[in-house]
């Protein structure tokens, strides 16, 4: 008994005194407050959230995943009975016994004491085989919430996510959701079952001092163990903390995509020495931190053997001492096999329960931006009015519009739109023109003011509804990259060939489509890339005759064409323009002196408004304008 007291005392005192000689309470408390700081409350409605996918809408799914439970149970509880049965089988072993009983019974106490028997690879298949399906589910589901989520996410958050790529968006936050169900119904459950299952078998076949003892060591080292976790974490934030006060922060990945996309630049200015000695210092900091990491795993890693094995040695020296001069020992050779086989079995669970506690966090701080994103209300603004055919004229009126924390783009403006006109906006870079554009599509909303179709605020309308009869011709057309038919039809998935023949014509696009190997079933490329400028644009312009709307915003729709093409446009535009309800932003002013109305845009205000004659007899900025393009000289 004091042997075994002094010997618990030695262990604790000793991982005491390494704890308080390297200051590791404060850096830990400290840590914990500034960064690891764990809001329960948060973990909680994180589980909550996460259950919908632990435990799945479809009664298979949960069948499955009760069944995986159970398996996983037995498999425990098999894992430990299966030593005791190895150890009955040694101390019953007789002394003069059949060369086939010796045979057998050694071959099977000798599986039982590896813990691995028949049985408990059986019950462990089945579940890893049942899991694999419920695993794929939970995968899939978590994909399509996020793929549907990220899909009606509104303008205005792909405009401030615009340095991030959506499909790593996706694939990343995939990838920190999927595993987290695992984590908490199978990996932290099953360990912490085996750490009972452990303490009830120690406790019942071994000397309650012993079981005692080792329980109270083996906890040590957990809560040593985690004070040796939150050190490295300490010290790794705090070069963290360094490398963020230098005025460059490098990534070897980042800076390869960088350079090698941006390869003209690099080769306009002679730059690949300069790039290549960025890339070199990036890989020599990486691999400075990343040998950094890999040492201090690797300590930890040896600590935990050399704990793990000076255990079992203080075990067996207790277990051998006990039996030579405790007189009521009923110690046998099978319980020390017994012990032996089945000590890791003990202490394994706290080694599992300390790592699934670490990989919980950070899977759970990786989930915190997943949830984060999935919280963020999707494109949804105003849906009184549903499945409703809009038709009248626009009204702009005294609309403003600010970016989140920038300047005002838009300042009071207000012009109307007849059924059936068409109204040009023109200005200087900068003036709100595509702000517009983008308003009138609902891309955003805004910040005071309104527009009305026939009266109507277009907020009331649900948004789909409204979007399906606007046709949009944008400044930038990106395509997929499939065929030309297929982002043809993307405007109207029902078209027929004739009316994908006719968009063609119209947009002037149709020669091309001709002198192609392939016609329609050419591939455009990543974006469009195997299209020329000119061509992608009419390709934005036969998607929007197939689209078939009454209602027309064309931003910038011929800045792409050369003058020859242009004039062949504009004639296809005036037959389309025809009853129809148009906003037209121009750069060319030739292309838009034939608009019932021309409104002249200048820091975000209406400077004035009028007919191309109107406006030019007003000499201001318009007219200006217009002489400039004319070649004469001005100055804005």
């Amino acid at each position: 008994m004091l042997l075994t007291l002094a010997l618990t005392t030695f262990v604790v005192g000793a991982s005491y005194a390494f704890i308080r000689y390297n200051d590791v309470p404060s850096k830990f408390f400290a840590y914990k407050k500034n960064v690891m700081e764990f809001d329960y409350a948060g973990y909680c409605r994180k589980l909550k959230y996460l259950f919908q996918y632990m435990w799945p809408q479809d009664n298979r799914v949960r069948l499955k995943v009760v069944a995986c439970f159970v398996l996983m149970m037995i498999e425990r509880i098999l894992n430990v009975l299966v030593p005791l049965l190895g150890k009955m089988i040694i101390d019953q072993q007789p002394q003069n016994s059949h060369f086939l009983w010796d045979l057998a019974s050694m071959t099977f106490g000798y599986l039982c004491l590896q813990g691995n028997g028949y049985v408990v690879q059986v019950f462990s298949g089945l579940q890893r085989t049942i899991y694999n399906s419920v695993r794929n589910f939970m995968s899939s589901q978590i994909k399509v919430d996020i793929y549907k989520h990220l899909l009606r996410m509104p303008y205005s958050w792909y405009m401030k996510s615009k340095d991030e790529d959506p499909v790593s968006i996706f694939y990343a936050s995939v990838g920190r959701f999927e595993h987290f169900p695992e984590y908490i119904l199978f990996n932290l459950t099953g360990s912490i079952a085996d750490a009972f299952l452990g303490f009830a078998v120690f406790a019942s076949t071994f000397d309650f001092q012993l079981t005692v003892m080792m329980s109270a060591i083996a906890i040590a080292y957990f809560v040593f163990n985690r004070y040796i976790y939150f050190w490295g974490q300490v010290s790794f934030e705090a070069k963290d903390d360094e490398d963020e006060d230098t005025d460059e922060e490098l990534n070897s990945y980042v800076l390869c995509q960088d350079a090698l996309e941006n390869f003209e630049t690099v080769k306009y200015f002679c730059a690949e020495d300069m790039e290549q000695e960025r890339f070199e210092r990036a890989i020599k900091q990486e691999d400075t931190g990343y040998l950094k990491t890999q040492g201090f795993d690797e300590f930890r890693s040896t600590f935990i053997q050399l704990f793990n094995d000076s255990l079992m040695m203080l075990g067996a020296f207790l277990m051998a001492y006990q039996r030579s001069y405790d007189e009521n020992s009923t110690l046998t050779t099978g319980d020390y096999v017994l012990f032996t086989s089945f000590f890791h079995k003990f202490t394994q669970p706290f080694y599992d329960i300390d790592n699934f506690i670490n990989q919980l966090r950070a899977s759970a701080g990786e989930a915190d931006a997943v949830i984060e994103l999935l919280a963020q209300p999707e494109e949804n603004f105003g849906s009184k009015l549903k499945n409703v055919k809009i038709y009248g004229g626009l009204k702009v009126d005294n609309v403003c519009f600010s970016y989140p924390e920038g300047e005002e783009v838009l300042h009071k403006v207000s012009f109307e739109v007849p059924e059936g006109k068409t109204v040009a906006l023109v200005g200087p870079t900068g003036s709100g023109k595509s702000t517009l554009i983008r308003l009138l599509y609902r891309f955003l909303e805004p910040t005071e003011g309104a527009i009305r179709i026939n009266g109507t605020d277009i907020r009331d309308h649900d948004i789909y509804d409204y979007r399906r009869q606007i046709g949009v011709v944008p400044q930038e057309c990106i395509l997929f990259d499939r065929s030309i038919k297929y982002n043809l039809s993307y405007a109207n998935l029902e078209a027929t060939e004739d009316e994908i023949e006719h968009a063609t014509k119209a947009a002037q696009i149709d020669k091309m489509i001709e002198k192609k190997p392939k016609k329609l079933k050419t591939n455009v490329g990543y974006r469009g890339a195997n299209l020329s400028g000119g061509e992608k644009q009419r390709m934005a312009i036969a998607r929007t005759i197939l689209k078939k709307t009454k209602y027309l915003l064309m931003d910038e729709a011929t800045s792409s064409l050369d003058t020859v093409t242009e004039r062949q446009i504009q004639k296809a535009f005036a037959d389309l323009a025809k009853d129809r309800t148009c906003v037209i932003v121009a750069h060319r002013l030739s292309t838009i002196v034939h608009a019932d109305n021309i409104v002249v845009l200048q820091d975000g205000r209406v400077l004035e408004q009028g007919n191309h004659k109107q406006l030019l007899e007003n000499n201001e900025l318009y007219a200006k304008m217009w002489n400039l393009q004319l070649g004469g000289d001005f100055d804005l």
